[in-house]
């Protein structure tokens, strides 16, 4: 009897002989394979859109929030109310909106600006109408626009001029050079000229607004067993049509029984929450999406009360990975630099070496006995367990916490040597946190920092990505600051809706940037 492996080599030797020896034979098991492949190809494809239900229009969106709903302020939106803001987005989209990072508008197809970037032109879509069927009209945008200029001084407009030739162009006209102007269009809402009638601004109610220009409109607001229930319903004058029916908002009293209402499938939708020891089925049943936002958490010291190497030994002590895993439960991104590095990638920010002003290393034992570091510490959000994080690791930090209001007040007589707490940054960044014209967080000197932040502001025709990453090098060789994370916003979706694809939000209200996109399976 022939040894296995003696049968083998003469099979394989036959096989071999077999293939190459009938040419035909060859060709035709190569087709077999080749249509192999393709039949399963298609069927692979086929599955997934299977499996990805097409849109359809129906049905009701369920949202949890946990902020007061009423009264409105229209002449002045409450930037730090994002229930309110993220309302009024629906209702009244800004001029100018981003997805993921990118310009859209609901209002212009196009825009134009002029060699010199004082001439801003915008070229409106066809058939632009209020929910109640009336087109919207230059008389509109020139109220709402003047309405802004006149409530937001910040926003440097007083001097901008508006003028539209005809009801397809929109052009605002610059005194002076201002690279935020364009992304500032997003605090740009078109009013109905008739809100002019109102006494007051101030106090609207949802109830007074009878008329939007976005694809949903106020329907009714009531309470049942202490929940507000704000309802808006479709736009059937919005172009294209929403796919919902309803979105509506459930107002809790607390951040816990709005995420209660979660588990419960009592809504459909929760953001921004901090509970990171989730149910085990909640992946089941909804998609949670960690979204990117212009911020970051740090410790901004006192440059006048605190010694370079203290802080700089504690950068180079504290394990940023330890902290997003046992603090923020992975729902955060570590970070030495102001941009962590998603959002370096969103906003095309290049890394840069910074070189250091330390001689040498340094070691826990050089600060055994140091004199204690006062930490302030913001006592809203995660900064308290942030703070008690640090202070296990080094005995030397000595908590003090202190409320919001109370930390401005701080901030602006420098009565502190370290704070925890997080910087938002908006988009286009805006770090005026290190200017002395701002906050001057860290109560520094440095003419260098303002020169940049006055070129990167003024200065027409400059790469404003690489100007970003040149003030990001200045205020990092200031030694002044340790940055920790740049924490996800949290959003849940039942699985039961499709289209949300937000990766980037500029901040939490404009997580329904493309609402009329959304649909229910």
């Amino acid at each position: 009897m022939k040894p296995l492996k003696s049968l083998f080599r003469i099979n394989f030797l036959k096989l071999h002989k077999l293939f190459f020896a009938n040419d035909k034979f060859f060709i035709f098991v190569l087709l077999l394979l080749f249509l192999g492949i393709i039949f399963t190809v298609i069927g692979l494809i086929r599955i997934k859109i299977a499996e990805s239900p097409y849109p359809k229009t129906g049905g009701i969106y369920r949202e949890g929030i946990y902020e007061a709903v009423e009264p409105l302020n229209l002449a002045k939106i409450n930037e730090n109310n994002i229930t309110q803001k993220s309302i009024l987005n629906i209702l009244f989209p800004p001029f100018v909106e981003f997805d993921n990072g990118k310009i859209r508008s609901r209002f212009f197809d196009s825009y134009k600006i002029s060699n010199d970037k004082l001439t801003y032109t915008f070229y409106l879509k066809n058939n632009l109408r209020w929910s109640d069927g009336a087109l919207i009209d230059i008389d509109d945008f020139l109220f709402s626009f003047n309405l802004l200029q006149k409530t937001n001084p910040g926003l440097l407009l007083d001097k901008v001029t508006i003028n539209m030739p005809d009801r397809k162009t929109v052009i605002f006209t610059l005194p002076n050079n201002d690279n935020y102007f364009l992304y500032n269009l997003k605090n740009f809402r078109i009013f109905p000229r008739q809100f002019a009638s109102f006494d007051s601004l101030n106090q609207l109610s949802f109830n007074d607004l009878k008329v939007s220009s976005g694809p949903f409109v106020f329907e009714k607001i009531e309470t049942k067993n202490d929940i507000t229930i704000l309802t808006l319903t479709r736009n059937l004058q919005y172009q294209p049509q929403p796919y919902l029916d309803k979105i509506v908002f459930y107002s809790y009293s607390s951040v816990r029984k709005a995420f209660d209402a979660l588990v419960l499938k009592e809504i459909d939708g929760l953001g921004g929450v901090n509970y990171f020891s989730l149910p085990s089925n909640i992946h089941y049943d909804y998609n949670i999406y960690k979204i990117i936002m212009p911020r970051v958490v740090g410790i901004f010291f006192n440059k006048a009360q605190v010694n370079e190497e203290v802080i700089d030994y504690l950068s180079k002590a504290i394990n940023r990975q330890e902290l997003v895993k046992n603090v923020f439960k992975d729902y955060a991104e570590a970070t030495s630099k102001i941009f962590s590095p998603s959002l370096r990638k969103i906003l095309l920010i290049k890394d840069q070496a910074v070189t250091s002003t330390m001689s040498s290393a340094i070691t826990f034992k050089d600060y055994k006995n140091t004199s204690t570091l006062i930490l302030t510490v913001d006592s809203s959000y995660l900064y308290p367990d942030i703070a008690r994080y640090l202070q296990e690791k080094f005995n030397f930090i000595k908590i003090q916490f202190t409320d919001k209001n109370n930390l401005n007040k701080l901030i602006a007589e420098k009565k502190y040597s370290a704070l925890l707490t997080g910087i938002f940054f908006d988009h286009l960044p805006n770090l005026v946190f290190f200017s002395s014209a701002g906050l001057n967080i860290n109560n520094h000197q440095s003419l260098a920092i303002e020169e940049k932040l006055q070129r990167f502001t003024q200065e027409a025709n400059i790469d404003l990505s690489q100007e970003l990453a040149d003030l990001e090098n200045l205020i990092l060789k200031l030694k002044a600051n340790i940055f920790l994370v740049n924490p996800y916003y949290i959003y849940f979706i039942s699985k039961d809706f499709y289209n949300f694809d937000q990766s980037y939000l500029f901040d939490a209200s404009s997580r329904f940037v493309k609402i009329e996109q959304w649909f229910k399976k």
